[in-house]
Order: C-alpha cells, then sequence, then structure tokens
C-alpha cells in the first residue's frame, strides 16, 4: 500500500509526456475477450468483484501486481510502471528536451519525422506541432507522435505508438510549481512495457488529467472509450471507462472511482460497473484497505446485479446479489479484502 504514498510524492514532479511505440509496428497486440453480459449469481459474485479490483491496475497499466488501491503507481522500475509514469516521468529527458530539429510557424512548430536515442537502449521516433520545439514545458494543442523501439528508459523497455495531444495544462505544472492541472489524449497503437518481467500491452484511447491542489491532494484520472490491455497476461476489454484515484500526501487518506463496461477472461464475458460512494480508506489504518464505499455491478441483459460495500473495520467485505434482476437482493455473502 506504501507504494501509492509513493505515487503521490512522485506526482509533484514537474510533467513531460514521453510514450511508447511497439516493436516498429502497429495492430493489436492485446488477446480478444468476451464481451457478452454474463449472469450475476452467488456463485460467481465474489470472482467478479475480484476481477473488478484486479481491473483497476489494468486500467492503469499498473504492473505491480499489489492490489486494488496501488492500481496507479509513479515509482520507475521495480514492477511499479504506470501510464503515468509516460505523463511524469520524462521531464527534461536530455535526449529530447534541446535538441528537437524542427520547422514552423510563429504558433506552431512542425517537428518533422526525427529521432533520438533512449538513456539505456534503443531510441524513440516523433513528429507532430509543438510550440516550443525544445519540449521544456507543452501547450494546450500541442501533439506528438512517438514510436518507441526497444527503448529502456528508467528501467522499462518499451515499444509501439503512444501518439497524444495536450488538453490541458492550468496553469503550467512544468515550472514545479503547484497548484496544477495537466491533460492529455491519448492513442495507443500496439504499445508494450516491459517492467521487470511485468509486461503491459495496450491499443485503444485514454485521456489522463493530473492534479495537484498545492495543498497535499493529489488526484489522477484515465478515461476512455476503449481499450483492451493485458497486464501479467491477464486481458481485459474496457468500454466507455473511468478510473479516478485521489490522494493525499500528508493525511494518507485515498478515494478511488471505478466506473464502465469491463470484460475478462476471468469474468468469462462483462458487466457494467457504477461507483455509487468511492471505495476510500487510510494507508496507515489496517492493510489499507477501504474503510467505506459501495459499487454496483450490473448485467446489461438480465439486470442481475451485485451490490458491494466496503465495511469500516478495513477488513471485511459484503456483497448483496440479485440473480434474477427484480431489483431484490436476495444473497448477502461476507468476504474480505484478503480474500478478494
Amino acid at each position: 500500500m506504501n507504494s501509492l504514498k509513493s505515487c503521490f510524492f512522485s506526482l509533484s514532479c514537474v510533467l513531460l509526456v514521453t510514450a511508447c511505440g511497439g516493436n516498429g509496428g502497429g495492430g493489436p497486440l492485446t488477446p480478444i475477450v468476451p464481451t457478452t453480459p454474463v449472469t450475476i449469481n452467488a456463485l460467481n459474485a465474489e470472482l467478479i468483484v475480484a476481477e473488478l479490483l484486479g481491473s483497476a491496475e489494468a486500467a492503469t497499466g499498473t504492473t505491480s501486481g499489489s492490489g486494488f488501491v496501488t492500481g496507479v503507481s509513479v515509482s520507475g522500475g521495480g514492477g511499479n510502471f504506470s501510464y503515468a509514469d509516460l505523463v511524469l516521468s520524462q521531464l527534461g529527458n536530455p535526449q529530447l528536451a534541446g535538441t528537437l530539429p524542427a520547422t514552423g510557424s510563429v504558433t506552431g512548430v512542425v517537428i518533422s519525422s526525427r529521432s533520438a536515442s533512449c538513456d539505456n537502449s534503443g531510441f524513440v521516433r516523433y513528429s507532430g506541432e509543438v510550440v516550443d520545439p525544445n519540449l521544456f514545458t507543452l501547450y494546450v494543442d500541442d501533439f506528438l507522435n512517438l514510436r518507441y523501439i526497444d527503448c529502456l528508459l528508467n528501467g522499462v523497455l518499451m515499444n509501439g505508438r503512444f501518439n497524444f495531444i495536450v488538453t490541458e495544462t492550468t496553469p503550467s505544472p512544468f515550472d514545479g510549481f503547484a497548484p496544477f492541472t495537466f491533460g492529455i489524449d491519448v492513442t495507443l497503437d500496439g504499445f508494450t512495457a516491459n517492467d521487470a518481467g511485468s509486461v503491459v500491452s495496450s491499443d485503444g484511447d485514454m485521456s489522463i488529467i493530473i492534479d495537484d491542489d498545492g495543498a497535499g491532494e493529489i488526484g489522477i484520472e484515465t478515461f476512455g472509450t476503449f481499450l483492451n490491455t493485458t497486464v501479467a497476461g491477464v486481458p481485459y476489454h474496457f468500454a466507455d471507462y473511468s478510473y479516478h484515484i485521489t490522494g493525499n500526501i500528508f493525511t494518507d487518506d485515498y478515494s478511488i472511482d471505478l466506473n464502465g463496461t469491463i470484460s475478462s477472461l476471468g469474468i468469462g464475458g462483462a458487466v457494467i460497473v457504477t461507483t455509487i460512494t468511492p471505495f476510500s480508506g487510510n494507508l496507515l489504518v489496517g492493510n489499507g484497505d477501504p474503510t467505506a464505499g459501495q459499487i454496483l455491478i450490473t448485467n446489461s441483459l438480465d439486470n442481475s446485479k451485485a451490490l458491494v460495500f466496503a465495511l469500516p473495520d478495513g477488513i471485511n467485505v459484503e456483497i448483496f446479489v440479485d440473480a434474477d434482476g427484480d431489483d431484490i437482493y436476495e444473497t448477502p455473502i461476507m468476504t474480505t479484502w484478503a480474500a478478494l
């Protein structure tokens, strides 16, 4: 759980987006999972809840494998890669900053196809249009198309394409001072990242927004319309999805909000997850698992569903199942975060 705290401390770093591109190629790398809605009942409810908690890591590209609460981690290397790492880790990368030959107009500098070496091995090809050709800062509507080829950065071997456009810098986060909000819209195409043997592969679209209020409260939100991703060999499909985590670096309080249609092989198809009340807790209380929050899991065809409650002890979880979709929860199930 402490890696979440490391994440929030690391978020105070200033930002530069870089990206990944796949083995020089494009095209889907992730396996197709069944998307037929799954009927929820007393026999499969716990499995479905467990899969959804694991999907939080898939939604953020996290390779830590350390559980629901640590679904976002920005510590770099050692099995802690995440999409947010791509946003945060490369500001001032000497292989990019200050080296971009460019031509263009007063309002935007067009970067023709160029290459730069990665800090350990491999290289990145890039093109786009930016205000600052040296990438010491990024501005709204700046865009870059990057293709990483066997690029080793901070212990992470990356391949594939990562195209992005900047949607918000309010104010500029590049001076290292909060408060700020920084946002990008991303397209992942044949993306892979191998972090200490843990592999993420993704295709789809994603928006990333990072907020720092300057008073210790940090938030990371990832959302999009379509994402196929595999983390450590486990494939997921997301549609109209969002994952939002906030935390306070001084109090260690956090909250987590997960929504969308999620499909996985473990579930055997698709369910819709809706956060009614965000899961929340404190990293220093017990094992750091949620002590409050409620989510609803639904089958879109037969209306079977499960209502999931985090209990105040931070140990137990209560699940109520409505298998016949009549809005009457006939089966209560008591389990624990550890079991899930």
